[in-house]
């Protein structure tokens, strides 16, 4: 078994997890749904970056078309002009990195009318889901691609922040019972960075129940993780990249040393 490979238990005490390579990370085809084109590059840069990640890795990016770019500084420029600017970042960014994806071109928040203060609202659940009509399309869609493929592995967000975009992905996977593959649920970033670790706890534990963490050692990948965020230069910001080295150092307690969390479903959905 991988030794960046381990257990955070309750107590923050780390032992090593009963899974190994082979059952876990060298599988032979792992799907990753990502609301927006950075989101892996934040959430999980650095274990995709593992040599030991040699699965056959297919990247979906659901939420492609956008006007929200804060570093383009042409005012007035057009959704088309931004969602083409994005996607040429993701496409360096995939191809940087070695993995195939996928874009399913639906409208993020900022084309459907939200704005920053209400795309995370304090509280997100289904009603919310179902008022806006357009998740509806994306939960079809996004079953589509789950049914058409049998995948290992299915990465999907926490929502941690309750964006909109993030929580329809999330309550997507919860909801759809995928025989033979396991759920896989990702940490947020750079949302979660700006709730307490107890507070991630809870979100975790009223979202997903039996679910355990796995924590992933990227002390080595943390550079090669903080250079890759910044292929998606019309998105990034140093406040982004703070929060990313911010949690990366706490979730172990650690000043020097950086991980990313994900978290495994045991029993249930």
């Amino acid at each position: 078994m991988p030794k960046w490979l381990v257990r955070q238990m309750c107590d923050r005490t780390c032992i090593p997890m009963n899974v190994d390579e082979d059952t876990l990370l060298n599988v032979e085809t792992v799907l990753y749904l990502s609301p927006h084109f950075d989101d892996l590059a934040y959430s999980n840069g650095g274990l995709i970056t593992k040599k030991t990640m040699s699965a056959k890795f297919t990247l979906v990016n659901i939420f492609t078309r956008s006007v929200w770019a804060p570093n383009l500084k042409s005012h007035g420029i057009s959704e088309e002009r931004i969602s083409e600017v994005r996607q040429i970042e993701d496409s360096r960014f995939c191809r940087k990195i070695g993995i195939r994806s996928l874009s399913l071109g639906f409208p993020d928040s900022s084309c459907r009318g939200y704005s920053n203060s209400n795309e995370a609202p304090l509280l997100i659940n289904e009603e919310i889901i179902r008022k806006d009509s357009i998740l509806n399309k994306v939960r079809t869609a996004i079953a589509e691609v789950l049914h058409r493929s049998r995948f290992d592995l299915v990465f999907a967000p926490l929502a941690i922040g309750n964006h909109v975009d993030h929580y329809c992905v999330f309550n997507t996977v919860h909801e759809m019972n995928l025989e033979g593959t396991q759920k896989v649920y990702y940490e947020d970033l750079p949302y979660c960075a700006l709730l307490c670790m107890n507070e991630i706890d809870h979100v975790v534990s009223q979202r997903l129940q039996d679910a355990h963490p796995i924590v992933i050692d990227i002390s080595n990948e943390i550079a090669k993780k903080i250079d890759n965020i910044r292929i998606y230069s019309s998105q990034v910001s140093a406040n982004d990249i703070d929060a990313v080295r911010f949690h990366s150092r706490r979730i172990m307690g650690s000043e020097h040393l950086f991980h990313e969390r994900i978290w495994v479903q045991v029993y249930g959905k």
